[in-house]
């Protein structure tokens, strides 16, 4: 099967959550420390909740794994995983090195996946 509509829209979604983290950080935020002892922010939290309603918009038969815990069965066999800040703590200090990740598995098989570094400008 081909993957291209998935692909072009995770790097889309990706970007969009990217910009929307840079904004949430440059207004300043503060991390929260969740049960696992790992930092989370607003950004985190709003993102994911951003990505999923996409996903729920776009793709309304597959289903989602949030990192935040923002998760939902579908009916296609397909399920989304989200990470919406990977490295909070490079996020929270401002540093560079943080990612939006983007993945869709197929049947418990990964077939598409996206990670968009939004202070390098680059998308792998």
């Amino acid at each position: 099967m081909n993957y291209e509509q998935e692909l072009e829209f995770a790097c889309r979604l990706a970007k969009a959550a990217g910009e929307n983290a840079r904004l949430i950080r440059a207004s300043g935020i503060s991390a929260e420390t969740k049960p696992d002892m790992s930092p989370v922010t607003i950004a985190d939290m709003g993102n994911e909740l951003m990505v999923r309603g996409a996903i729920e918009r776009e793709f309304p038969d597959d289903g989602t794994l949030g990192e935040e815990g923002s998760s939902r069965s579908g009916s296609s066999r397909r399920r989304w995983i989200i990470d919406p800040i990977d490295g909070t703590r490079d996020f929270v200090r401002g540093d560079r090195f943080w990612c939006v990740l983007i993945a869709l598995e197929e049947r418990g098989e990964p077939v598409v996946g996206v990670a968009h570094f939004p202070l390098l400008d680059e998308t792998y």
